[in-house]
């Protein structure tokens, strides 16, 4: 069997692809601060200026959600379009207390129903879903806020 060359053509379309759509590079965020790098050994090896310990008083975690045009805290749906502007005021429904801690985001996608992780009740919104008491939350009944799942 002989292998017949590529059409011409071919390579073109190919070569103005690679030109045309470049590989982006992976970045890694600290879901604390947003902090980026280009690898998780990387980030996880500095200290976080927002970490829930105290300033510099633990190393970046890894935010383990994919890039978003904009990102949602978890406990509460505040918006903003990065992770930095997200976490760098205090949230409102915190778990250790109203404006105890800073606002962290949400790990999951965009959906048109969120469901609470831990009884089931659902709602159009995040911050709709988390304004409310679980009766099932880990902490006792009605002990914690309903938290959204991925």
């Amino acid at each position: 069997m002989s292998s017949k060359p590529l059409p011409l053509f071919l390579i073109a379309t190919f070569c103005l692809l690679l030109t045309a759509y470049p590989q982006q590079k992976k970045s890694y965020h600290c879901k604390y601060c947003g902090t980026k790098a280009s690898s998780v050994a990387t980030l996880t090896s500095s200290s976080c200026q927002r970490h829930p310990q105290g300033a510099y008083k633990g190393k970046h975690v890894l935010y383990e959600g994919e890039e978003k045009p904009h990102y949602y805290c978890v406990f509460c749906g505040q918006k903003a379009s990065t992770i930095s502007s997200l976490t760098s005021s205090s949230c409102s429904r915190h778990p250790n207390g109203s404006y105890k801690g800073k606002h962290e985001p949400y790990i999951g996608n965009e959906k048109l129903k969120y469901t609470c992780k831990y009884c089931g009740q659902q709602a159009s919104t995040i911050s709709t879903l988390t304004s409310s008491s679980c009766s099932k939350h880990p902490q006792g009944a009605y002990k914690g806020k309903h938290i959204p799942a991925q």
